[in-house]
């Protein structure tokens, strides 16, 4: 039988705690992807949208290993000149 078929009682909604986003690392592992330029600039526009901070993460997953990472606030103007 399809799924839409059977008849099923709907199940209690859970309650969840809802955290709202501040931050939002971009990380990439380096090497060529087409793409991901327009990608980053994307997540960076949508983010300020909604008043949520970009951090680009420097040197990789390296970054994050060691005790101080590196980043660099992302902002639109920085990533308008991505792509036009």
């Amino acid at each position: 039988r399809f799924r839409s078929e059977v008849a099923t009682r709907p199940r209690p909604l859970k309650k969840r705690r809802i955290m709202a986003v501040k931050k939002i690392g971009i990380l990439t592992g380096g090497g060529d992807c087409p793409g991901l330029n327009p990608t980053i600039k994307g997540v960076v526009t949508r983010a300020a949208d909604h008043d949520i901070e970009c951090v680009g993460l420097l040197n990789g997953w390296q970054s994050l290993a060691a005790d101080e990472p590196l980043y660099r606030s992302l902002s639109v103007d920085d990533v308008r000149p991505i792509i036009k």
